[in-house]
């Protein structure tokens, strides 16, 4: 699967987006979406770096949006659709 945030699909890492991890641990598997390197954690504007809100602001994904439906396509057993930088 592409990168949700620049669709390249190399280095693709399961970014965990969700607010159940607690202390030092990670949150759900559930909540990942699917982020390069470079935009997970090693860019200047990665998503662990500027924090949720701005990566959102930055890329115009809809994290939350982007997590349901990802799920809904995984629970139907189908394939995720093609990312539109592709």
């Amino acid at each position: 699967m592409p990168c949700a945030a620049c669709g390249v699909s190399q280095q693709v890492e399961a970014a965990h987006t969700g607010t159940d991890g607690g202390m030092a641990q990670k949150s759900s598997d559930y909540s990942c979406i699917p982020l390069c390197c470079h935009c997970h954690i090693a860019g200047k504007e990665a998503y662990h770096r500027v924090g949720r809100r701005q990566f959102e602001r930055n890329t115009g994904l809809v994290i939350k949006d982007l997590v349901i439906t990802l799920n809904a396509v995984w629970q139907k057993g189908g394939s995720p659709p093609e990312s539109s930088e592709d």
